[in-house]
């Protein structure tokens, strides 16, 4: 979407990773991923300008799947593939992991990555308006959230995993409801 290179190896890397990922295949495509999408030196490790943006735009995403997790009667502490036990998100966190494009997307655009203002936080908590596609319908942030975590509660209930939705997504625009 950004016109990046790099996107083919990151999907050879992605076929190789296995269950538990003993091979590490992941850290390798994490890094290739952020030092693409910013710049050769770029790490997620460090305290810069970039990380302070998506640190941001990631909480306020995270918020949102704590708040529609809870609204489920979910509780979030209890995570699929997160488990740290201080972490009382980590539910929050697994659905965290589809969405942080979303972030790492608007982040990318930005051209004065060093302004940290009340606009520069209000368009990342704008984030949870635009528009993403799940099954071939688009919704906002907040509402596509909501489906994935209902239909997370359908694969619960039937022990059928084919019932969850994820999002796809699509060139970043304000959602317009019709």
């Amino acid at each position: 979407m950004l016109g990046k290179d790099g996107g083919d190896k990151l999907r050879n890397i992605a076929k190789m990773v296995e269950s538990g990922d003993a091979s590490n295949r992941e850290s390798v495509a994490a890094k290739l991923y952020f030092s693409r999408l910013f710049d050769s030196t770029f790490t997620r490790r460090s305290t810069d300008p970039t990380n302070r943006l998506l640190n941001y735009g990631y909480a306020v995403i995270r918020g949102l799947v704590a708040r529609s997790l809870a609204n489920y009667g979910l509780t979030t502490c209890l995570g699929l593939h997160h488990d740290n036990q201080l972490n009382a998100f980590n539910l929050a966190d697994d659905f965290m992991e589809v969405l942080r494009p979303v972030v790492d997307c608007h982040v990318a655009r930005q051209e004065d990555i060093d302004r940290w203002d009340s606009k520069i936080r209000a368009d990342l908590v704008s984030l949870a308006n635009i528009s993403i596609i799940i099954s071939g319908e688009t919704y906002s942030v907040t509402a596509a959230i909501d489906e994935m975590v209902k239909s997370f509660v359908s694969c619960c209930r039937n022990q059928d995993y084919s019932l969850l939705k994820l999002m796809e997504l699509i060139p970043m625009g304000v959602h317009q409801y019709e």
